[in-house]
């Protein structure tokens, strides 16, 4: 039994195509060119108009911020170092900064604002006081929980090694009633070779003289690492 095959307009023409040897007509080079460099400026501007408020990588975000190593600095310090147990959210988790990534060379450069070359530095995390902290309304990009920086003072606890090891492995949990804590800004006329780099809340700080705080609410200020230097 023979059965008639259909053929439709179009797979007509390719038949004539291909008999008689011509090929389809190719758009020009310069249109494909045109259209592809039109799409692509389509989607870097979409994409733009997306992450306007993300500020990029760590290593180039210099380029993009005016206070750029206050942002970095809370970044990392607020980031907890491994996953932490509800048990563990008031208790300083101690974790060892590696010499070779970007977190020790951030580090590393503030202290070269104070004249002093970092040799080793200790992270010393404790969830509940970062939860405590002043926190932007809007997503800022690598810094996850937008820490406010315009409400936070980075500084400095100076004294002997045996106090600043207390404090970063209890926090503030072992205090004396009434002992005064004072921070400072900067570590350039500080003879120790150990100081530990503390986040805090301005609302946790009264100024006593320049460039030197007092802490007067614990709960807004966090042991963040504990630096060793020369």
């Amino acid at each position: 039994m023979y059965v008639k095959e259909e053929i439709t307009p179009k797979a007509e023409r390719r038949s004539k195509d291909y008999e008689s040897g011509e090929k389809p007509q190719r758009v020009l080079r310069s249109y494909r060119n045109k259209s592809f460099q039109s799409l692509n400026y389509n989607l870097v501007e979409d994409s733009g108009r997306k992450i306007k408020n993300y500020l990029g990588p760590v290593n180039n975000i210099k380029s993009s911020c005016k206070h750029t190593w206050i942002k970095e600095i809370l970044s990392y310090a607020s980031t907890a170092p491994r996953p932490i147990l509800s048990s563990e959210a008031s208790s300083p988790i101690i974790y060892e900064v590696s010499n070779k990534g970007t977190e020790f060379r951030i580090l590393f450069e503030l202290l070269q604002q104070n004249s002093k070359t970092l040799l080793r530095a200790t992270k010393t995390y404790t969830r509940s006081l970062y939860q405590n902290l002043p926190k932007n309304t809007e997503n800022i990009g690598f810094l996850s929980n937008s820490l406010s920086y315009s409400k936070i003072r980075i500084l400095f606890l100076t004294g002997s090694s045996d106090f600043l090891q207390s404090i970063s492995t209890n926090a503030w949990k072992q205090l004396p009633i009434d002992f005064e804590i004072l921070l400072k800004r900067s570590l350039s006329d500080y003879t120790g070779k150990m100081a530990l780099l503390c986040i805090a809340s301005r609302e946790s700080l009264i100024k006593t003289k320049e460039e030197v705080y007092s802490i007067i609410d614990y709960t807004g200020v966090a042991p963040a690492y504990l630096l060793t230097y020369n």
